[in-house]
């Protein structure tokens, strides 16, 4: 994720670290959880105050911007286009929180890869001719699959594209990044 993972409010961080109350609307099981970790440690947030909120994506789409209460949503791209389009302002994303790396990924113990690889490179080149599609024409891909997006324009579509940095086939930046991790970087499909 290169700022496709977010943090959005309805308040400044300064304004956050003086409300009584926050409510954060996001996806515990998730990355979610490690965002909103980081992000309360970084700004000296009192976690007491905090009320979680477990929501999915589309359920925080229909969350109202108010001005009464101090809102956080920890969300990713395309779902904050219509969040931001109500007013909430992104306070942080993975593109500046540099402690914490989100990488979508299919990962698979050694021994089970090894005893289906033929699958797995198969399904690899799948997803590879996929993403490779979708670089070639994002129209086409848009078209496909804008049932399943809320709202969202080609133009918005298009600018979410930009926040994804691809690892199926890592550029030297990347792998550098998995370096500092201690993440093997031998062990990525390529």
């Amino acid at each position: 994720s290169n700022g496709g993972d977010m943090i959005l409010s309805n308040r400044s961080i300064q304004e956050l670290q003086e409300s009584k109350n926050i409510t954060v609307y996001l996806e515990i099981d998730s990355v979610n959880n490690e965002m909103i970790q980081n992000f309360t440690k970084r700004y000296h947030l009192d976690t007491s105050r905090i009320k979680y909120i477990n929501k999915d994506q589309a359920q925080m789409q229909d969350i109202s911007y108010t001005k009464e209460n101090a809102v956080v949503i920890v969300t990713y791209t395309p779902y904050n286009i219509k969040l931001v389009k109500k007013g909430f302002k992104e306070l942080a994303s993975t593109k500046d929180i540099n402690s914490l790396l989100v990488i979508d990924a299919i990962y698979i113990k050694k021994e089970i890869f090894l005893k289906n690889k033929a699958t797995i490179l198969k399904l690899k080149k799948i997803i590879d001719q996929s993403i490779l599609e979708i670089q070639k024409n994002p129209h086409q891909a848009y078209q496909l699959i804008q049932s399943y997006l809320i709202n969202i324009s080609f133009e918005e579509f298009e600018n979410s594209l930009k926040m994804i940095k691809w690892i199926n086939i890592p550029d030297d930046e990347l792998l550098q990044i998995l370096e500092k991790t201690n993440y093997d970087k031998e062990h990525i499909l390529r």
